[in-house]
């Protein structure tokens, strides 16, 4: 009777801690949030030719409808906040092993590949629970295990953060959301993923900065002199290589690109700019894979300074999305066929 009633007051107290998480989880986090769209988007899309992954500049970037229209597959959009490359790295294997995809366009965001990932742990924690989210009880609880047990996060705050969803993975519109829950609808289709996983707005920037272009961008460096310098983590070169390892040895084709960043060569010291672009390209090299940045596109292929293309300094609206989607699908097709794409581009 005494060992039970010892039992008896933990097991109360495990009980209540439990369901204070789950209604807490239930009244926070959001019924249709843009990153459980994404996975939820991937379980429910049978056909899956090509995926592209990268951090929001993948998600406002790129259009899989435009795409498809040129190239004649069927892509789905895979680009989540924020997404760090080892994400990015996680999303790959899940798309080449759970739907067969024999394509993939990797985009680099220079934020994020200097980015060590630990800094960024709430889209690190969301990003894996959205998935496991999908997925039966036994995966669902295998997939935790392994994310509180990574190297990177183990014996850190965001380890065991991951078991209290609503602490990363929240909504401050509480009362809006938990009608949504209760309906179990969307009540308002704005702010949402396609099909695809895109994630378009009407938007338009409403902007007279003047920005620097290509043959303008060094001297305006030097002259600057106060310009954030790029040093991508070694960590995250690392993950870039396991990448290209990963699709050469699954005969998957692999396009790795950068957007076009209208702000980049305005913000970014020159000599840390190119080095980053070098450093890509070298390791990319070793495994036969080619990097292309559009951030260096000329004007007569793309004008990346049109400000109706734009919702925001850095991300295209959909007016933008289409334009850049189209372009890079007559790009996949071109690099395909063998054609030499390097006339489309600055080269410093």
């Amino acid at each position: 009777m005494r060992i039970f009633k010892k039992i008896l007051r933990p097991m109360c107290f495990l009980i209540v801690f439990i369901l204070i998480n789950a209604l807490l989880s239930f009244a926070l986090r959001p019924f249709s949030g843009s990153g459980s769209e994404m996975w939820k988007g991937f379980d429910d899309k049978t056909d899956i030719d090509l995926i592209y992954t990268g951090s929001s500049l993948c998600l406002c970037d790129i259009d899989p409808a435009s795409t498809d229209k040129v190239t004649g597959l069927s892509s789905y959009n895979m680009g989540t906040n924020m997404q760090s490359i080892q994400s990015s790295f996680f999303a790959i294997q899940r798309a080449v092993e759970e739907k067969n995809v024999k394509s993939v366009v990797l985009l680099i965001d220079p934020e994020t590949l200097e980015m060590d990932r630990t800094d960024n742990h709430r889209a690190e924690q969301c990003f894996v629970r959205n998935y496991a989210d999908t997925k039966p009880f036994a995966q669902r609880i295998t997939t935790g295990f392994q994310f509180v047990t990574d190297p990177a996060f183990i014996g850190k705050s965001s380890s065991i953060g991951y078991l209290f969803p609503w602490t990363y993975d929240r909504t401050s519109g509480i009362g809006f959301n938990i009608r949504e829950k209760m309906s179990g609808t969307i009540l308002d289709p704005a702010d949402h993923r396609d099909a695809n996983g895109f994630y378009g707005s009407d938007e338009v920037l409403d902007s007279d900065v003047e920005l620097k272009h290509f043959n303008n961008a060094e001297r305006w460096s030097i002259e600057s002199g106060d310009l954030h310098v790029l040093v991508p983590d070694e960590k995250n070169v690392k993950t870039l290589e396991d990448i290209a390892e990963y699709c050469n040895g699954h005969n998957v084709k692999l396009y790795v690109i950068t957007p076009p960043l209208r702000t980049s060569l305005t913000y970014y010291e020159w000599d840390s700019y190119r080095a980053m672009n070098d450093t890509i390209r070298n390791c990319l090299g070793s495994y036969g894979i080619d990097y292309y940045n559009f951030t260096l596109i000329k004007e007569d292929v793309f004008d990346l300074y049109d400000v109706s293309l734009y919702r925001d300094n850095t991300h295209f609206n959909s007016a933008g999305a289409e334009r850049f989607s189209t372009l890079l699908g007559e790009f996949m097709l071109k690099c395909d066929s063998g054609e030499d794409v390097s006339d489309m581009f600055y080269h410093y």
